[in-house]
């Protein structure tokens, strides 16, 4: 008797956790937002820190001062790099 209701107990937390996992992929996403444009003095200050071979202040400052996203950060950061390199 008391393992049918073992049974019924995990095939019932089993529905459950489907369900939850079903409504979480199914939630929407939302697309990160396009990142303001930095001034000039900005990119400067960044050339100046790439150049120190400082990648991650690099980043750190990006986000800040536009509000991008890390991989957004990054890509912009490389392309930064090949300005200087």
């Amino acid at each position: 008797m008391l393992s049918l209701i073992l049974v019924i107990a995990s095939i019932a937390i089993a529905f459950l956790a489907g369900l939850w996992m079903g409504m979480a992929i199914s939630l929407p996403t939302k697309k990160p937002k396009q990142p303001r444009k930095i001034t000039k003095g900005e990119k400067l200050k960044i050339l100046e820190v790439l150049r120190q071979q400082r990648k991650i202040y690099a980043l750190k400052l990006y986000r800040k001062w536009t509000g991008a996203t890390l991989k957004q950060a990054s890509e912009a950061i490389n392309r930064f790099k090949k300005e200087i390199f």
